[in-house]
Parts: C-alpha cells; sequence; structure tokens
C-alpha cells in the first residue's frame, strides 16, 4: 500500500461518495473505485460498507482512517521539520574540540553565529585529538577542531587558523639577561636550543601536538633533555614555567589571553620547524555536510580571516 492509497480512503470517507471524491482527486471514478477494492484485498477488509448510501465506513474502515489522519498529520511534520531543516531552523549540529583550544574558540565563534543562525542548536563535547577523531569516524561528532593534518587518513581538513608555540622561561631566569634581537617581522627574540641543555623541560603528553613537534626538532638536533616533567595540560605546563620549575614549549595562543601578573618571558625556538602549526575544521572525506555545519565554517572563517589580517590568532 503507498501513501497515495491513504489519501483515496481519507477523500473517499470524507466525501461519502466515490464519484465526488474522484472529482476532488482528479481521478475517474472506475479508476478509483479499482483502487479501494485494491486496498480492501490487499487489507483482508471491507472499509465501506456500500450498501448504504450514502457510504459508510465499517468497523474496519474506522479503525483504519483514524490511524491513517495520524500517518498524514505525521508527513506533514516530516515536511515541515525538513522545509526547517532547509531553512537551518531546528537542526542540531555536534562539534569536538579540546578543553584548551575550546576556551578561546567558541567565545569568538558561537555568539556570532547564534546570531546569524538561532534556529541551530550546537553540541560541543570536549576531548582530546583522538578521541575527536574517533568521534568524528564513527559518527558521533558531524566535525572536529584540531592541529591539523588529522592522523587519520580517512579524515579531511580545512585550516582556519595558525598557532605559534614558543619557548616560556620565569622572568627571573638568567636567560632573560642575555641581550637578543628581535627578527624582523617576528613578535619574539629566538632562543637556541642549545642554550637550554640543562634545563629541565616540562613536556606535555606523547600524542600532543606540542610534544611531536618538539621531539622531532629534538631528534633533528641530537638532543635529550637533561629532566622531564611531564603532565596533561598546556596552562599547567605555562604555570610551572612561569614559577620557575623549568621551561615549557606551549602555544602562543595561551600566551596571547594570559594576564599580566602570571607572564614568563616568550620566545621563538631557533631553528624549529614548522613555525606555526595549522589549526581547523577536521571531518570525514566525501562525508555529508549539513547547511548547519556548512554555515559554522562560514562564520568561523569569516572571523579568523578577519582576525588573522589583523594579526591575530584564535
Amino acid at each position: 500500500m503507498e501513501f497515495r492509497d491513504i489519501k483515496y480512503v481519507l477523500r473517499v470517507a470524507e466525501e461519502k461518495s466515490i464519484s465526488n471524491a474522484a472529482q476532488k482527486l482528479f481521478v475517474t471514478q472506475p479508476s478509483l473505485s479499482q483502487s479501494i477494492a485494491r486496498i480492501e484485498d490487499s487489507l483482508g477488509v471491507k472499509l465501506f460498507d456500500r450498501s448504504k448510501k450514502p457510504l459508510l465506513l465499517t468497523f474496519a474502515g474506522k479503525q483504519f482512517v483514524k490511524t491513517a489522519y495520524q500517518i498524514v498529520d505525521y508527513e506533514k511534520q516530516l515536511n515541515r521539520q525538513m522545509k526547517d531543516i532547509a531553512d537551518l531552523k531546528n537542526e542540531y549540529i555536534t562539534l569536538g574540540i579540546s578543553q584548551f583550544r575550546g576556551k578561546y574558540f567558541l567565545p569568538k565563534v558561537l555568539p556570532v553565529f547564534y546570531k546569524a543562525y538561532p534556529g541551530v542548536t550546537v553540541s560541543i563535547q570536549e576531548r582530546q585529538a583522538a578521541e575527536i577523531e574517533t568521534g568524528i569516524m564513527v559518527g558521533n561528532l558531524d566535525f572536529g577542531i584540531e592541529i591539523l593534518p588529522a592522523k587519520n587518513n580517512e579524515l579531511a581538513g580545512n585550516v582556519i587558523s595558525e598557532e605559534r608555540h614558543l619557548i616560556v622561561l620565569p622572568v627571573g631566569h638568567r636567560l632573560n639577561n642575555k641581550k637578543r634581537v628581535v627578527p624582523k617581522n617576528e613578535n619574539y627574540p629566538s632562543i637556541d636550543l642549545e642554550e637550554l641543555k640543562n634545563e629541565t623541560f616540562i613536556y606535555l603528553k606523547a600524542d600532543s601536538p606540542s610534544r611531536i613537534q618538539l621531539t622531532n626538532f629534538f631528534k633533528k638536533k641530537n638532543f635529550v633533555p637533561k629532566n622531564v616533567i611531564e603532565i596533561k595540560s598546556m596552562e599547567t605546563a605555562h604555570a610551572l614555567a612561569v614559577s620557575g620549575l623549568g621551561v615549557a614549549f606551549i602555544s602562543e595562543l595561551l600566551v596571547m589571553h594570559c594576564d599580566t601578573l602570571h607572564r614568563g618571558v616568550y620566545y621563538n625556538l631557533k631553528d624549529c620547524s614548522p613555525k606555526k602549526l595549522q589549526v581547523g575544521f577536521v571531518y570525514k572525506k566525501n562525508g555529508y555536510h549539513s547547511r548547519a555545519v556548512q554555515a559554522f565554517f562560514s562564520v568561523a572563517n569569516k572571523i579568523f580571516r578577519f582576525s588573522s589580517e589583523k594579526q591575530h590568532l584564535i
């Protein structure tokens, strides 16, 4: 039985006449009579008492009509829901982002996005990079925001910003007394890795982008830190370095939002490459992006394109 058949039965029930219903449905009376008979045969029950004029519903017919009206109503609701989605109303998207990056990214983007698309709900899942990628692959996340490129080859990325990592020393550290020239087009002086050979390095966990970048640089330079402290949080690494427990390799993003009472002294690590890490959206290759997801991408890209022109990061 097709949805059209349900509408045929309802129209006949409303008109109490096959001929009148046929006119309203723009079909011939014989065609409609055959359709009703076919529907009754497929159901194994009679829906109309044809011995009565006007037509009356049988017991089975009354039950059919009651449920059929519900089905028609659901169909109308479904059409409205699809139209709302097409108009970016009542849509739901889920993104994954680290707690560290979320506190700087989301306050910039969400107010602008909600103002432009008030009917879209954004669910935020605070996760680490590996968890974000897993969530995307299994369908629990529409997309994530992390350092690019993604480790999973089935994921693609779209750059929205760049992030520099810096060495931080406490204010009273002896190396700060050395006169250093800030290179052209740079905001910070450079420090050579050899100068840090006796320092304790405050590491983030092994799968963090800054740790990977630093470890690769150490291998290239055949450098082995004298002492290591390993922790999970970049904010904690920064705080420990500022307090004098060691040196840390941290995101400029954190430096830009750090209050003046808890700042250290910051340096570019000489010859460390890449100088900047790319940050962006991560999503499944060839995956479907709803209009709401596309709208979120568009809003964020506009915000951070403007920010980069002003020489600001996320």
